[in-house]
């Protein structure tokens, strides 16, 4: 997860621990590490929002035996 003005946005498990950068636009929060975009959000401007993409999870669930009933990303 990345912090942008109090919000959280997912991204994939393998930049964990990486240096990322997020330009935020009116309807936009785009996250890139190097010269690579990685993820692409619709913008929230509730406070201590978590907006996620499970697919930027999915390399975890899948180590993990039972873990898609209780992964937070695929609630609701």
């Amino acid at each position: 997860m990345v912090r942008y003005r109090s919000n959280d946005y997912s991204v994939p498990v393998a930049y964990a621990h990486h240096d990322v950068h997020v330009r935020g636009f009116v309807h936009e929060a785009i996250i890139g590490c190097d010269f690579e975009v990685i993820a692409r959000h619709q913008r929230s401007y509730a406070k201590a929002d978590m907006i996620f993409d499970p697919l930027h999870f999915m390399p975890l669930i899948e180590q993990k035996v039972g873990a898609l009933d209780q992964a937070t990303p695929l609630q609701g």
